[in-house]
């Protein structure tokens, strides 16, 4: 993976992997010119083909400490309230609404 060291963050490997330079940074065309060829030359998986980090794992030098949430009746985990809670109301409403699986 390559990641932006001034932000901590591993870059997706999409079809423009330094337009985070711009948005982020501010890093002008000029500079940028030519980056997306040599960065998609080096072949690097995607980052969701790559193993995750164990949880309390030592902490990576140049990766930012994410803070997020799972869930407490399966398996998803994620950065993004939002998505959590979508996936709450969608999967696990009778849960949440206090009732069982048999409903009222």
């Amino acid at each position: 993976a390559i990641i932006c060291i001034p932000c901590g963050f591993a870059l997706k490997t999409d079809d423009d992997r330094v337009g985070r330079l711009k948005e982020k940074h501010g890093i002008s065309k000029k500079h940028r010119q030519k980056l997306n060829a040599l960065v998609n030359s080096l072949h690097h998986p995607d980052l969701d083909e790559l193993p995750k980090r164990a949880d309390r794992s030592v902490r990576h030098p140049y990766l930012a400490l994410q803070t997020g949430a799972e869930c407490k009746h399966c398996t998803p985990r994620s950065t993004s309230h939002d998505i959590l809670s979508l996936h709450l109301k969608k999967v696990h409403t009778q849960k949440i609404n206090g009732r069982g699986t048999k409903g009222k």
